[in-house]
């Protein structure tokens, strides 16, 4: 996704979306999320919720404003997220794109998933 300011590339860690997990974190969140539907603001954090929980499992150089590794709890991802609407749309494009998780589906069936990419 790119190059944080010690010129370290950045990695994020995505599932798939409708995998178990991000519909488990729909459930969860089912009755937040048409109860704030009407309410932008309100709307896009119940969907931070969702995807820092089930869709953006982690990361790797990330940095905090200071220049700090920022480790890739749910609260730094959750903020992450409801503050860069960039980065939440890049996540849910990775997460609905079938083509970033076909290898692996073709790897499982062929009993060769490297179990280091999980």
């Amino acid at each position: 996704m790119g190059f944080n300011s010690k010129e370290e590339e950045i990695i994020f860690l995505i599932r798939e979306a409708g995998c178990k997990e991000h519909e488990k974190s729909q459930r969860k969140h089912a009755k937040e999320l048409e109860r704030t539907r009407k309410n932008d603001k309100l709307y896009d954090r119940v969907l931070c919720k969702i995807i820092a929980e089930s869709i953006l499992v982690g990361w790797k150089n990330v940095l905090d404003e200071d220049g700090e590794i920022l480790d890739a709890t749910y609260q730094n991802k959750f903020d992450a997220l409801l503050k860069y609407k960039k980065l939440r749309a890049a996540v849910m494009d990775a997460a609905t794109d079938e083509s970033f998780f076909k290898d692996d589906e073709m790897d499982q069936e062929e009993g060769e998933v490297d179990t280091e990419k999980n």
